[in-house]
């Protein structure tokens, strides 16, 4: 009996983490935080509760990354191995950085200035070129750090025949304009 109930409790949790999952697009960034706070709590040395590890587990698409974080949770591995979900973490923050700088296009007619910076999408710029039709409450609520805590760099124009750059502080190679 004891078996049938531990069996069926462990399917519950892989649909709960399944419906996480597949609501995955919609919350990129709330899960992207949860995934950020259970990574923080671990490295505290506290470990998640089960329904945090179905989480992260189903929050990790390759195989490497999933092995890694059940090592790190036997304390065999350091948090850095988990690169191939922070990656992803990062690239998702890119996509909405980039989001966010093309409505400050629209409004605008230009791009923020390197010396603006991403910060123009939060407060409305007091120096450089005019925001015109800044809206109340700007592009975003606030800007995200990197995965490894850091801030996104922003150059305008683009070096790399875009628009406009955007790289992780530490991490140059994960970036807007390669895959």
């Amino acid at each position: 009996m004891r078996t049938l109930i531990a069996t069926l409790a462990t399917i519950l949790l892989a649909l709960a983490a399944f419906d996480s999952y597949a609501s995955c697009n919609r919350n990129a960034k709330v899960h992207q935080e949860r995934l950020q706070n259970i990574m923080a709590t671990l490295d505290m040395g506290v470990n998640p509760s089960r329904e945090e590890k179905d989480f992260v587990l189903c929050m990790m698409p390759e195989k490497e990354d999933r092995e890694a974080f059940k090592e790190r949770l036997a304390g065999k591995r350091p948090h850095t191995d988990l690169s191939g979900s922070l990656i992803i973490a990062a690239k998702q923050d890119m996509a909405i950085l980039e989001q966010a700088l093309k409505l400050y296009k629209l409004d605008n007619q230009r791009y923020p200035t390197t010396e603006q910076g991403l910060r123009a999408l939060v407060t409305k710029p007091t120096s450089g070129p005019a925001a015109n039709h800044w809206p109340s409450g700007g592009y975003l609520e606030r800007l995200p750090k990197d995965p490894w805590s850091g801030e996104y760099r922003y150059v305008t124009p683009s070096k790399h025949n875009k628009d406009f750059d955007i790289s992780v502080d530490k991490h140059e190679n994960i970036n807007n304009w390669s895959n």
